[in-house]
């Protein structure tokens, strides 16, 4: 076939029908993604909506040298609303299913201002990670809102790191997320305490500069140190599905391990149980970011065949790993500074 034969075939022909087609949908997609874009001031004036069932007049909080970061919340957004002086905060519960759920949470304020009535209303702003999310209706974050008491720890799904209920458990068929929501809730409140109000919670190992404490239940973890050797008693947070880890480790004057030993294991099923790391003995610091990273947020097992550790029960391993960073990173710390914290308080 010549070139002119072929320009004049019906193949040619089709082939470019369907580049017009490609082309024309192509603009089309273009044009349309541009005018359905939501903005983020859109976003916002729907959660509001959502919330207030009307526009309401707000003023946007910087988070700027505010403390944003909690034992299982990030802050991401906060406003005042100035109709009812009450806070909307914008937070990132953790312990979920699959992660976070992010909420909006308005934190109810007395007349005054000058303390924390509880909470108004949630709204789940996106869960990316929970299969089980739509179970959960308005009435059951109503109903969770109204167990809020500021100072006191609400969980309306399952306690921290296990599948145990929690204190003011509500049945819903989505108990992690549920948790997740809770901290949310929770959260809040923390928040406004601490921007409003001027409280801040006692964290012994934040305030005394300890690092590698994201999955670390900072509350019920406590430490002892004899003759150079610091004994940790760690509970971890929990890695769903994977539940909390109670976990002894004692570490050297080398800021090696000496002893690791596992006394509650969060393990989903006994197939996962049989395949947790334990040979920790001699292991330190630099090893174990060789695992999970200098940061320790490596939670896959990219690194774990390189190490000598089997691949399956992923993420209690990582939950055991982050213990043994978190004990043998703060070995100098740790010696350097008597345990007050928890229940030492």
């Amino acid at each position: 076939m010549t070139v002119k034969q072929f320009f004049k075939s019906t193949a040619f022909k089709c082939i470019v029908v369907l580049l017009s087609i490609l082309l024309i949908c192509g603009v089309f997609l273009t044009v349309m993604n541009g005018l359905l874009e939501v903005t983020d001031e859109e976003r916002f004036a729907r959660a509001v909506q959502k919330i207030y069932g009307k526009s309401v007049e707000t003023e946007e909080i910087s988070l700027d040298g505010e403390k944003t970061s909690f034992d299982y919340a990030d802050i991401s957004e906060a406003y005042k609303v100035k109709d009812d002086g009450n806070y909307l905060v914008k937070v990132s519960g953790k312990e979920g299913y699959g992660g976070a759920v992010v909420c909006w949470v308005v934190v109810d304020m007395s007349d005054d201002g000058k303390e924390i009535d509880g909470v108004m209303k949630i709204a789940i702003d996106s869960a990316p990670g929970e299969s089980y999310i739509s179970k959960i209706s308005q009435g059951a974050l109503d109903a969770l809102a109204a167990k809020a008491e500021y100072g006191k720890e609400a969980m309306g799904g399952f306690a921290h790191g296990s599948k145990e209920h929690g204190g003011d458990y509500i049945a819903t068929g989505a108990s992690y997320s549920m948790r997740a929501i809770s901290n949310c809730m929770n959260g809040a409140m923390d928040f406004v305490a601490a921007y409003a109000l001027g409280v801040a919670k006692s964290d012994f190992y934040t305030d005394n500069g300890f690092e590698y404490l994201e999955m670390i239940n900072k509350q019920e973890t406590s430490y002892t140190v004899e003759s150079s050797v610091v004994t940790y008693n760690i509970v971890t947070a929990g890695n769903s599905p994977a539940g909390a880890f109670t976990i002894t480790v004692k570490v050297g004057a080398d800021g090696a391990i000496t002893e690791y030993t596992i006394s509650a294991d969060g393990s989903t099923a006994q197939t996962y149980k049989d395949k947790v790391f334990t040979q920790y003995t001699g292991k330190n610091a630099a090893w174990f970011k060789s695992v999970i990273g200098d940061d320790g947020k490596t939670n896959t097992n990219a690194n774990y065949e390189a190490n000598g550790i089997q691949t399956c029960a992923t993420r209690s391993n990582y939950l055991c790993l982050y213990a043994g960073l978190f004990a043998t990173a703060n070995y100098q710390k740790a010696v350097s500074t008597p345990y007050t914290g928890g229940d030492a308080q």
